[in-house]
């Protein structure tokens, strides 16, 4: 169990990394995300923006909130369950993502497929928690 903890704990702070740096190309050239690129167009399509925030600042958010959830349910201060629920959560937003970049924008941007696998990982893994403990 122990392997499988840290290897979520590490996939969280991955999804934190990799959310940083598409918000940091956002705002400079960056080898990230290249001009012209499906990132550069995925993340200037309509679908960017939920509720007039950028999806990609609302993802960074999310793995945040998972980490402190998660903290909180490896000391014991919260049930495990709440865990096993915000990465379903996280999960069910990241398929469609993927759904919306493979069949309605018809473009993909490589970091964000990268950080939706991410959160499914992160699901399976603490499903497989779940199950084994």
């Amino acid at each position: 169990m122990k392997k499988t903890s840290a290897l979520i704990f590490l996939l969280i702070i991955f999804g934190i990394f990799m959310a940083s740096i598409i918000i940091q190309g956002q705002n400079v050239d960056s080898y990230f995300c290249s001009p012209n690129s499906g990132c550069e167009i995925v993340q200037n399509s309509p679908y960017a923006l939920i509720l007039g925030f950028k999806v990609v600042y609302l993802g960074l958010f999310g793995f945040i909130a998972l980490l402190v959830v998660y903290t909180l349910a490896s000391i014991k201060k919260i049930h495990k369950k709440l865990f096993l629920i915000s990465a379903l959560i996280g999960s069910v937003f990241a398929i469609y993502f993927i759904i919306i970049q493979f069949f309605v924008i018809k473009e993909i941007c490589r970091n964000c497929m990268i950080i939706d696998s991410t959160m499914i990982v992160i699901t399976l893994l603490a499903v497989y928690e779940s199950l084994h403990n």
